[in-house]
């Protein structure tokens, strides 16, 4: 009996399916057709939305690298600019220095001959002196003439008139 019922299978019953009508498969897979579309509608909107960011993240880099690359023209273009300034600056120094020692070149030039007429001039209001004692007193009193009175004129010529009143006779 152990052998018997060893060899005894069970045999599950199943069920039949159910039969569905003409109409219900005809609304399934018209059903399971919308899904479809439905499905792959979704999917060209997803793969469209990742397109648009990777478009606007593309858009952002190169807006950040042009912003990078004004950056650094402008600051090529400033320090440029500083460096003309700069050396336009030193021209301009360098042209005033010049020009300043020009001008101090031709003011010692300019009292070099104011003295050396000067000079000459004291030589001969000596010369006009009729003593020795008057050819003292009035070399002492153009010895006495300072270098400032020398060089301006004005002041030049009005000490020597004055010279010229108080002697007046003798020169």
């Amino acid at each position: 009996m152990n052998e018997d019922e060893e060899h005894i299978e069970v045999v599950k019953t199943v069920k039949p399916k159910r039969k569905l009508t003409e109409k219900q498969l005809e609304n399934l897979r018209v059903g399971r057709e919308k899904m479809k579309a439905k499905r792959e509608m979704l999917k060209r909107e997803q793969q469209q939305q990742k397109r648009l960011i990777k478009e606007e993240k593309q858009i952002i880099k190169e807006g950040k690298e042009i912003k990078k690359e004004q950056k650094k023209e402008k600051r090529s273009k400033l320090r440029y600019a500083e460096m003309q300034k700069l050396h336009l600056k030193k021209l301009k120094d360098e042209r005033d220095l010049k020009h300043k020692i020009e001008q101090e070149e031709k003011e010692k030039a300019k009292n070099e001959k104011k003295l050396l007429d000067f000079e000459d001039a004291k030589t001969e209001l000596l010369l006009k002196t009729s003593s020795v004692q008057q050819y003292e007193i009035v070399e002492d009193e153009l010895n006495n003439i300072e270098q400032e009175t020398i060089i301006d004129d004005h002041k030049l010529n009005m000490t020597l008139l004055d010279l010229m009143k108080k002697y007046k006779g003798d020169l």
